[in-house]
């Protein structure tokens, strides 16, 4: 139950939503609908006082011309109730000393209603509103005001009686009810109308979501071509796009992993093949000669040299790009590592007749980076024998290094080759990838040297940079952070 995201969005919005109307309802039913109940009887008995007023006060006058003493207080109470029996209110009738004389009800009759004393100073024709709790304990809601009259004896001063009509708020049990009963159909229908919206909503949220699952169940059966197109909402948007982006790096991994396989299988036949066949002709007896057997064996042994060459660089590549490999962290003075691999090279380069360049003029002596100087000299030697590699006789290899600024130093190895392809040349960096395969593989090369050189000099903080133009050469360009100053403690 409540597993997957759409079910446990639907469960959050309905439980948000009842819980609203639930708060909503308990602050209506305790505080707002009594509020508007009290009011509206408040309003009805302002409306109903200034008829009622009139109606008391003529018949309090005809009471007083036509009757005796003894009869007009039995004439009035009749009076008093049946107005409030046609108007449905309570009537009261209080002395100046805010005493009940009459009430429609009896029930109060000789009761004070202490509230009233705040006529005192009225005219007549204002009026005052209270609340009052009667013996028996029922909340009457009242509107009162004053009713002079001409003193009976002839005096100047006028006689005051005050007129009240109430109202309990419980006789209005029904409205209180219509107002409940409106608001829970409202409620009710408000609740659906929300019910549908969150399950649109939580739909609109699961929907993308859903395929995403279902898009990794594909993935991970093998289809690498699927693209995720989701437009919205924005976060499941970036889910999809970080999919798109870990599909595409999955795929690419998998073509990689193919092509190490195919390259190095390729690469492995080769010398394999040529290790089988020379090893045959000697155990079958057709290398019979002496000459013959030592040529072969040379054969045998440079291909075994190959293979062993090629898997070790492997080793490399494959320890540096893990981190097995711990770079050295000291400083390294690049033109002391560059004259020695110049030395280091420079039989090869005469014996192919190719001359060699070094400029060093434009770098301080005391110029340093901070790295591993066996594996800069790593990959000193790699781009100088590459450069070798595709070098015709007659031709140059040239090194230079120079100190960009306060921050870097630059190391460029080109040659007079044939260049490189503007096609080739984003790929030269990769793994196995050779532009001329069968002069690599006369030269025995694997493939591997740029793609070490590469992982060095990155691992370094540096980048290296290749750039070629056909028929005239390549360039390659390595630029190191240098070492920052020794400090006047460590100079010391």
């Amino acid at each position: 139950m409540l597993k997957t995201v759409r079910s446990r969005l639907f469960a959050s919005y309905v439980l948000v939503i009842v819980f609203t109307l639930s708060a909503i309802g308990l602050l209506l039913s305790v505080l707002l609908i009594p509020r508007v109940q009290n009011q509206l009887i408040y309003s009805s008995l302002q409306l109903a006082f200034p008829p009622a007023a009139l109606h008391i006060r003529t018949e309090i006058l005809k009471s007083f011309r036509d009757l005796d003493r003894d009869q007009l207080l039995p004439a009035l109470r009749q009076s008093v109730t049946e107005m409030g029996e046609q108007r449905d209110v309570r009537v009261m009738i209080l002395t100046g000393r805010n005493r009940v004389l009459i009430d429609s009800q009896e029930t109060l009759e000789g009761s004070s209603l202490d509230q009233a004393q705040s006529l005192a100073g009225k005219p007549q024709g204002g009026t005052v509103q209270g609340r009052y709790i009667t013996p028996q304990g029922q909340e009457l809601l009242w509107v009162g005001g004053p009713l002079d009259f001409p003193n009976q004896e002839g005096s100047e001063k006028r006689q005051r009686l005050i007129l009240a009509l109430a109202q309990s708020p419980q006789e209005h049990s029904a409205l209180l009810s219509l107002l409940r009963n409106q608001f829970i159909i409202g409620g009710a229908a408000g609740l659906a109308l929300a019910l549908l919206l969150a399950l649109v909503v939580s739909r609109s949220i699961a929907r993308p979501l859903q395929k995403v699952a279902a898009a990794a169940q594909e993935v991970a059966q093998g289809n690498y071509d699927l693209h995720l197109d989701i437009t919205s909402p924005d976060e499941v948007r970036s889910v999809a796009n970080s999919f798109n982006t870990m599909t595409q790096a999955v795929k690419a991994s998998r073509q990689a992993q193919r092509d190490f396989v195919a390259n190095v299988s390729h690469e492995l036949k080769t010398p394999l093949t040529s290790i089988q066949g020379f090893s045959q002709a000697i155990l079958d007896g057709t290398a019979s000669d002496a000459e013959s057997r030592r040529q072969a064996a040379g054969i045998i042994h440079d291909e075994a040299g190959r293979m062993a060459r090629m898997v070790s660089q492997l080793l490399d590549l494959a320890k540096i790009e893990a981190g097995q490999i711990v770079m050295a962290r000291e400083a390294v003075d690049v033109k002391a590592v560059l004259q020695e691999c110049m030395k280091k090279i420079a039989p090869l380069a005469e014996q192919e007749e190719i001359s060699l360049k070094i400029e060093l003029d434009q770098l301080p002596d005391d110029t340093k980076v901070t790295g591993d100087g066996d594996r800069l000299a790593q990959v000193f030697i790699i781009l100088l024998d590459n450069a070798l590699k595709h070098t015709p006789s007659q031709g140059q290899v040239s090194v230079s290094a120079r100190q960009v600024d306060d921050l870097r130093l630059e190391v460029s190895v080109s040659d007079t080759g044939p260049g490189i392809p503007a096609q080739d040349l984003p790929r030269i960096f990769e793994r196995f990838y050779q532009v001329d395969k069968s002069r690599a593989r006369k030269k025995g090369g694997a493939g591997l040297g740029l793609s070490i050189a590469q992982e060095i000099v990155v691992a370094h903080g540096g980048e290296i940079i290749a750039e070629s133009i056909v028929g005239i050469g390549s360039k390659f360009t390595i630029q190191l952070p240098l070492a920052p100053p020794p400090t006047p403690e460590n100079h010391v």
